[in-house]
């Protein structure tokens, strides 16, 4: 069985290495340096190592090196002057001999050997080659090999797994090789809670993903990158507006308030990471379960997203730019009736609706014949989608990265510009992006750390909103051309969507972030090994202006023969030009200091932290409108008369808060881990006698697989690490409206009584205190195992969860009494629990020259409302308890009515006071009392918009210099209630989908939707399962085919990476929801289209 699964591997050896040479030019200038010392400035500057035994290389030697513009083989000539060598390049090692090993060398021998794992089982197909040369071979399926080798060389055997190990073969022929687990493999450090930790010592549910997987495909938004790569992240994309992001959590949801997780930046709190650049990005990390995220404490009831950004290293200088141009284009759109869809249509639901197209008094409602055939020919009639939407729109993203450092100083510069169009003309993102992190080592124990982050954003749209644009778009009436054959806009009755978009004015919103942090970090070995002190110091600057000019614009009525007949003003407010500016600006300042302590002592790992932190952002903002302006040629607020206006302004406190930290972690013999955290958090959310609250976690793990029973046991030498892990918290959640304890009052200039016909100012309370609110309390429960198998090559993680909320903020219904006088406050009753797994397999291999990687991930969660105070009449469908937060209510449908004779025989011929028709929806009878009416209405389904269920598949191949990845993400157990336009024809008068055009008839029995009807029919437009939808839906979100160029040099630019690539983002969708795209926001069908994008790129380092 062994040989069998060690045998798959045999077509990783397939390949041999190929030594190239090619005329890379340097330049370097040395003065009375050491040897050693010239060998590693070439190699910082040309990447070529030197190969050599120290008997034959004197490195102390002191040298001159002066080459301008020279080969590689020039400058290493002048670094071995003097010395008895020859040299040879092979690939990028240059191999040095001495002169006399070199003639000693031309006498080779035959040496054989056997290669074992650490079981001692042979390993089939590892290499074996003679350092510095391309002379190798592999081992057989009894794991031995055989080779000609020259007498004084070293062979460097390697295995997938496995540390690589170095033999010199001296005088020996027969070789033993027991190979040994890739410790960096072990090693791998994960992003925690304030520090990092290796990933095989966490004991807590953790999920990272690499900066370098969230620039595979250009996005707007940097959370549209998230969804699908780590499990128990939930991401739902509901628009594609320009830098529209998706909306996350955290597995699922957690309280029946804010269910939004906390966000952390390089240990600072901050509100999003959507408009971060992925380009200085390093990696995100989500901390999923209490044990994790409890450290955080008020703020960790709904998970935490930990942001870390690049920081330079210890290199020479390297420049990187990366640039895509993209096309944008719907994902899908239903598409609208043309005009003569229209009008066939319109007529059958007039004549559904009982009126007479022979009647005179009817006659006028009805499309003639006559006009049927100038819509079918096109004589009349236009498609308004087509003339106010772009089938195509561009993005291009452009940055540059500054890397390297010296052993003193190192940094990081990034600097990257995105410029989004929309779907029409006027609307646009543009977004230029700045980030600087700078470490300088002071000395030997102090390190100093400076980042600073610029954002300057600019949102440009039209004075309408995108979601009113397209409500407008899919109800004006095809019949209309929107234009006379003049130019002038046709009156339409209502809005004119393209009016809209081109002479209603404009949006224009400018945001400006900036946020500058100062860390200290000071060794304290002179008091006891392992302890360090930290500190960060942060200041944050945002403030944001908008900036809304709305227009009127004209419509016109012409007769026949062009004449203008009438004409009227639509837009602006109430048809007047209106002025509307908005300031907001926030400030804040975070602070921690801290003590680490990190030492192993013997077979003890011990670890520890103490910190203090505290933040406050304040904020103040102002708005103003005016409407009396004389002319609309000057968008400027002193245009406007005295007359209409407004103003208003406030000052806020956005945040305040105070911690203390603590953790203490501890590990025996690697196998046994241990760790527990508390935090101690005040928020001025709260009253002073409520305002602290305290939340521990603790968290086991045992890694079985260090067990000498396990190790001892052959038969379970496949797996590489098993680790089971159990733990409990508590965490907080202060999302919820401050102040609720105190007394408010609003002062109002309009609403008071009348004294000489003018209002005078009012004074009323507002909400009545509540003096006992205090936090919200989750109790998280988590079980997990991490296993990896066949020395990395599969990874299985599992996790099991349970989130206990209580205290949950809520209004009571029940206990309220009928008149109180004013508004009564939240309190601290309700509770909900929340369930769920999570699942990510990895498998990592190389078979012959292609390695690739695959991961799957998924997750599932469901909550449950346990206490929450329903009204005392509420019926069954109405009650949240012991049901999942957005459970779908509605009726349960039979079909619909294939003749009137089964409607009239049905409930009395009648639903809900209605008498039922042929073509109208069928609907049962949940109460059994003979009458369909609104008490018949049930739970549909427990789930709604948000999945519950969501999975992502991704790969990464490459071979020799082409690679090519793709990630499959998709959602399941999720539903979407059709509504509104999405499922009544002609809502208003105005146009409809067409795919309601398969309306039941006498002879389209089988329609998939009722009758036709202008408007709302109330028997049809009803919340049912017939018009409530699967919304699973798996969509090929990105893909991405790269090719490397091989290192090459321009003049005297050395080109170290050019990399050119071709990408797609949600290219492909596969979903039983055929109406709409799967992510849509919400059923009514009046949402901006998510995009797909087609992308071309250049990758270039030097």
């Amino acid at each position: 069985m062994i040989y069998s699964k060690k045998a798959i591997c045999m077509a990783l050896a397939c390949c041999c290495l190929s030594g190239t040479v090619f005329a890379q030019h340097v330049s370097l200038t040395m003065n009375n340096v050491t040897v050693k010392q010239a060998m590693d400035a070439l190699k910082k500057q040309s990447g070529y190592s030197f190969v050599f035994s120290s008997e034959d290389v004197d490195t102390k030697k002191k040298v001159s090196v002066d080459a301008d513009d020279q080969k590689v083989e020039e400058v290493v000539r002048q670094i071995l002057d003097g010395q008895s060598v020859t040299y040879e390049i092979k690939g990028k090692n240059i191999v040095v001999r001495s002169i006399a090993q070199t003639s000693s060398s031309q006498q080779k021998k035959t040496i054989t050997g056997t290669i074992v794992d650490p079981s001692g089982m042979p390993v089939i197909g590892a290499n074996v080659m003679v350092k510095g040369t391309t002379n190798g071979t592999i081992t057989d399926m009894d794991g031995k090999f055989s080779l000609e080798v020259p007498k004084e060389s070293m062979l460097v055997v390697s295995y997938i797994g496995y540390a690589n190990q170095e033999i010199k073969v001296s005088n020996q022929t027969n070789l033993s090789i027991a190979l040994k687990e890739d410790a960096e493999a072990l090693d791998e450090l994960v992003v925690v809670g304030y520090g990092t930790k290796k990933k095989i010592n966490l004991t807590g549910a953790v999920a990272a993903v690499e900066g370098k997987d969230l620039i595979q495909t250009p996005v707007a938004n940097l959370s549209n990158s998230v969804a699908g790569r780590m499990p128990g992240v939930m991401a739902v994309n509901s628009s594609g507006e320009p830098a529209a992001g998706s909306t996350l959590s955290i597995r699922g949801n957690s309280t029946l308030n804010n269910n939004s997780p906390l966000i952390v930046v390089d240990g600072v709190p901050r509100d999003s990471f959507n408009a971060f650049d992925p380009n200085e990005i390093e990696s995100i990390t989500v901390l999923k379960d209490g044990a994790a995220a409890a450290i955080y404490g008020a703020r960790a009831n709904n998970g935490v997203f930990l942001v870390t950004t690049k920081r330079g290293k210890k290199e020479k200088l390297s420049i990187n730019y990366s640039g895509t141009i993209s096309s944008q284009s719907p994902t899908m759109y239903p598409e609208l009736m043309n005009a003569y869809e229209f009008a066939t249509n319109m007529n059958k639901a007039l004549d559904n609706m009982g009126y007479d197209r022979n009647n005179p008094a009817h006659a006028s409602r009805y499309y003639t014949e006559e006009d049927i055939e100038k819509f079918r020919t096109g004589q009349v009639g236009g498609d308004w989608y087509d003339a106010s939407f772009k089938k195509s729109s561009l993005m291009q993203n452009h940055n540059i990265t500054i890397n390297g450092g010296t052993d003193i100083i190192k940094y990081f510069l990034s600097m990257g510009m995105l410029d989004q169009d929309g779907m029409y003309d006027n609307i646009n993102y543009k977004a230029y992006k700045f980030r600087s992190n700078v470490d300088a080592d002071l000395s030997k124990i102090l390190r100093v750390g400076v980042n600073l982050e610029g954002r300057y954003e600019v949102k440009d749209s039209p004075s309408v909103s995108s979601t009113a644009l397209f409500q407008h778009a899919t109800a004006v009436l095809p019949t209309l051309n929107p234009y006379y054959p003049s130019g002038n806009p046709i009156n339409t009755g209502g809005e004119h969507v393209v009016e809209e978009i081109y002479h209603s004015g404009y949006d224009k919103t400018k945001y400006n972030t900036f946020q500058g942090t100062i860390s200290v970090n000071l060794k304290l070995d002179a008091i006891t090994q392992g302890l360090s002190a930290n500190g960060n110091v942060s200041f944050g600057k945002y403030y944001d202006f908008e900036k809304t000019f709305s227009l009127p614009y004209t419509l016109y009525s012409e007769d026949e023969n062009g004449n203008i007949i009438g004409s009227k003003k639509v837009g602006g407010e109430g048809g007047k030009t209106t002025l509307s500016e908005a300031f907001n600006q926030s400030y804040s300042t975070f602070l921690n200091i801290g003590l680490n302590y990190q030492r192993t002592i013997g077979r003890h790992d011990l670890s520890g932290l103490l910190l203090y932190e505290q933040n406050q952002s304040l904020g103040d903002s102002f708005s103003g409108t005016k409407r009396d302006f004389p002319i609309n040629s000057k968008d400027e607020m002193f245009v406007s008369g005295s007359l209409n206006q407004s103003l208003t302004g406030t000052s806020k406190i956005n945040d305040a808060r105070r911690g203390v930290v603590g953790r203490l972690g501890y590990i025996l013999d690697t196998k046994y881990l241990f760790e527990a955290s508390f935090r101690a958090d005040a928020s001025y959310i709260f009253p002073k006698n409520k305002r602290w609250g305290f939340f521990p976690a603790v968290s086991v793990g045992w890694r079985l697989s260090e067990e000498d029973f396990f190790r001892s046991n052959q038969s379970l030498d496949f797996i590489s690490n098993l680790k089971l892990r159990a733990s409990f918290a508590q965490v907080g959640n202060d999302k919820v409206n401050a102040y609720q304890w105190d007394d408010s009052y609003t002062i109002s200039s309009v609403n008071g009584p009348f004294y000489n016909s003018a209002a005078q100012s009012l004074i009323y309370y507002g909400v009545f205190p509540n003096a006992n609110i205090t936090w919200e309390t989750a109790n998280n429960y988590n079980v997990g195992v991490d296993a990896d198998f066949w020395n990395g090559k599969l990874g299985v993680e599992l996790d099991y969860f349970i989130k206990d909320t209580r205290d949950i903020l809520w209004s009571r219904v029940r206990s309220v009494p009928g008149t109180f006088g004013r508004d009564l406050p939240n309190e601290n009753y309700a509770s909900m629990v929340n369930k769920g797994f999570e699942v990510a397999l990895t498998h990592n291999n190389q078979v012959g020259k292609v390695n690739y990687n695959v991961r799957f991930t998924a997750s599932y969660a469901k909550d449950k409302v346990t206490e929450i105070d329903d009204p005392s009449n509420a019926l069954d469908y109405e009650k949240q308890l012991n049901r999942p937060l957005g459970f779908i209510a509605g009726y349960k449908s039979l079909g619909l009515f294939q003749s009137q004779e089964e409607a009239e025989n049905w409930m009395g011929g009648q639903q809900f006071g209605i008498n039922s028709m042929a073509g109208d929806i069928k609907y049962a009878d949940i109460d059994n009392n003979g009458v369909i009416d609104s008490r018949d209405q049930t739970v549909l389904s427990d789930n709604g918009n948000m999945p519950r269920f969501i999975y992502g598949l991704s790969s990464d191949l490459q071979w020799n210099n082409f690679d090519f990845s793709f990630l499959l993400q998709g959602a399941a157990v999720r539903n979407v209630m059709l509504s509104g336009r999405a499922r009544v024809t002609f809502l208003t008068g105005g146009n409809s989908y067409a795919y309601l055009a398969d309306a039941w008839s006498p002879e389209n029995p089988d329609a998939k939707y009722p009758q036709l009807w202008s408007g709302s029919r109330s028997i049809n437009d009803r919340n049912s399962d017939f018009w409530m939808r699967n919304g699973a839906y798996l969509r090929l979100k990105t893909i991405t085919l790269g090719y490397t160029l091989p290192q090459f040099s321009i003049r005297n630019w050395d080109i170290n990476h050019l990399r050119i690539f071709v990408s797609g983002q949600n290219l492909l969708t596969w979903s039983p929801l055929k109406e709409f795209d799967p992510e849509v926001g919400s059923g009514s069908g009046a949402y901006y289209p998510q995009q797909k994008l087609f992308s071309v790129g250049l990758n270039v380092n030097f």
